[in-house]
């Protein structure tokens, strides 16, 4: 089950789509930010310093005239994670990157099929191989399948009635942590209950143990990060303000941007996370009055997708890998409506989103697929009102 995942995905990723960078076999991409990372970090270097990794992406890449780095973005926690990568030469590291993601993916589907009542693996794993950001994650080597089994896990323990390991499974979440902003105030307000204490406290004993790890080889790896996060652009590296994002918040900062009129040295980066700001603030009365109701199976589809909308930053095609867990909801629901056109129309849908992703026609570059996220809201909400199970 698991090789053919990975070989469809790779096959997939083959070359595709002129115009956007292309994830292939041999191509690391991504991964070589967090390899070259740890191999700073592990020499007690600034893992987020443009000039010390470079030298080391242009090995990875094998090519020498490399003026710009690749930057790592993660918080320092998610340093160690990448140690056991970064100490293997590059093309086992990436080898083992791309199957220990897969293996992510194919753990966390068969986890949500089997909280939404679905039985055998040929739906979740087709889900899976014909969902577009699994393909684009694999294929540049990103890191999204650790939050997707953060929040997959969650829901598979906590539905089972093992709070403390779905904590653990949650800390992963905390890799991209602005990617899912509402999903963790949720965590957070449920640790009002005795099982929610334990998973909150669960949670930040893991990632409170990561980051004291992280000051290991670099005790001063958190003022690092925080330089990174205001260092202004250089020759080696843009800075995160800067990226143009596939996200409804990088769009309100440009109109705000507009409007205003921006001055020299001025940033409304700040902007980008009004959004997920009202998110939180919505979810504080919606939570209140659901709190005697409240049910995981029921509110994380819609927890992960909010969050994923709203989010600040980030957001890529890559990153929507997690919206696989309300994908999965809506198709148990499907799969047990016994439905047979609506449910068809319905993959159909899915398929030809997935499908647009890589049409050089529809996109050009990778932050116009603004229109992934929504469109997923879409076909998930009208899963919805096809099949009375639905979780959305």
């Amino acid at each position: 089950m698991l090789m053919a995942f990975v070989v469809a995905i790779l096959a997939a990723t083959h070359g595709v789509t002129p115009g956007v960078s292309r994830p292939t076999l041999f191509n690391p991409i991504d991964f070589v930010e967090y390899w070259s990372a740890a191999r700073v970090h592990l020499r007690g270097g600034d893992p987020y310093d443009g000039h010390q990794i470079l030298p080391w992406q242009r090995e990875a890449n094998g090519n020498p005239d490399q003026v710009q780095a690749t930057m790592l973005w993660t918080p320092p926690w998610t340093l160690p994670l990448y140690w056991p990568f970064g100490m293997l030469p590059i093309l086992w590291g990436h080898l083992a990157w791309v199957w220990t993601q897969a293996a992510c993916v194919g753990v966390s589907t068969f986890w949500v099929w089997r909280v939404y009542g679905g039985s055998g693996w040929m739906v979740p794993l087709g889900a899976a191989i014909f969902f577009a950001p699994c393909w684009w994650m694999i294929g540049f080597g990103q890191n999204t399948g650790l939050p997707l089994i953060g929040v997959a896990g969650f829901l598979y323990f906590r539905v089972r009635g093992q709070p403390r390991w779905a904590g653990v499974c949650a800390a992963l979440t905390a890799v991209k942590p602005h990617l899912l902003l509402v999903f963790g105030l949720a965590l957070v307000l449920d640790g009002t209950t005795r099982a929610g204490r334990q998973s909150l406290l669960a949670s930040l004993g893991v990632v409170l143990f990561l980051a004291i790890l992280s000051l290991v080889p670099d005790p001063d790896v958190y003022s690092d990060y925080r330089a990174s996060m205001t260092r202004p652009q250089s020759d080696v590296s843009v800075p995160l303000s800067q990226w143009q994002v596939p996200t409804i918040s990088y769009r309100l900062r440009v109109q705000v941007e507009h409007a205003i009129g921006t001055q020299p040295g001025t940033s409304y980066f700040w902007v980008q996370f009004i959004p997920a700001a009202l998110g939180g603030v919505a979810l504080l009365p919606y939570w209140w009055l659901r709190r005697s109701v409240w049910d995981w199976r029921v509110e994380t589809p819609r927890l992960v997708l909010i969050s994923v909308i709203l989010a600040p930053y980030g957001a890529w095609i890559f990153d929507l890998t997690v919206l696989l867990v309300p994908v999965l909801a809506a198709a148990a629901a499907l799969f047990h409506a016994g439905r047979f056109l609506p449910t068809v129309s319905l993959a159909a849908g899915f398929g030809c989103a997935s499908v647009l992703t890589m049409n050089s026609h529809f996109v050009q570059a990778l932050h116009e697929m603004i229109w992934f996220a929504p469109a997923m809201l879409i076909l998930i909400v009208l899963s919805g009102w096809v099949s009375p199970r639905s979780p959305t």
